[in-house]
């Protein structure tokens, strides 16, 4: 004869109850515990990760702004000797005081209007004072020191003595381009020429 074996309700909860434990226990242990350390080094491996990447781009930064100052440094004085626009007050502040350094008066400037071809700017000029003959040679040098570019084409004297007046005319440049001055364009200049005196005949 057989003997069935049945377990009490509250005996079926309480096993229930502590698989249902075991189970959680379980997976705390063997599934949530390893995701979390894997979780803690994933994370301190992209915080090393984010601060070399910080590094980087500060030393990309420091590179590149230093560049960028080389590049100024390098191509100012071609953006002040060819100039995006006319900048005629400052050409008047040079020539008056190349004019005052060297003695010469009556200076008059009469800017003309400006022509471009092929991105090229070309402003005439003319040029009038007076003064002595050192003075008048000592302006033309001053003249050929100027940081942009100045073509002279003509150069008329009259008079004698420490009276002479002296009428040039020449040009001015500007880059039309709309682009970075990286280097000068071709000028249809002639070479010098005639620069042994200018005053031979006085």
């Amino acid at each position: 004869m057989t003997t069935k074996f049945q377990l009490a309700a509250s005996e079926r909860r309480l096993i229930i109850g502590v698989l249902v434990i075991a189970a959680v226990f379980l997976m705390y242990k063997y599934v949530h515990v390893p995701l979390q350390e894997k979780n803690r080094a994933v994370t301190a491996k992209l915080e090393v990760a984010e601060a070399r990447l910080d590094k980087l781009e500060t030393a990309a930064k420091r590179d590149l702004d230093g560049e960028i100052r080389d590049v100024t440094a390098e191509y100012a004085p071609l953006e002040l000797r060819l100039p995006n626009d006319k900048q005629i007050p400052r050409l008047l502040v040079f020539l008056q005081d190349s004019a005052d350094s060297a003695g010469v008066n009556n200076t008059v400037l009469n800017p003309g209007t400006e022509s471009v071809n092929g991105g090229l700017g070309t402003i005439a000029m003319k040029l009038s004072y007076a003064g002595s003959y050192s003075q008048q040679k000592q302006f033309l040098a001053k003249l050929e020191e100027s940081t942009r570019i100045l073509q002279i084409h003509s150069l008329q004297i009259s008079g004698s003595g420490d009276g002479l007046a002296n009428n040039i005319d020449f040009a001015v440049y500007t880059d039309k381009s709309g682009k970075a001055i990286t280097a000068l364009p071709p000028f249809a200049l002639p070479g010098p020429y005639g620069k042994a005196n200018p005053f031979a005949g006085y």
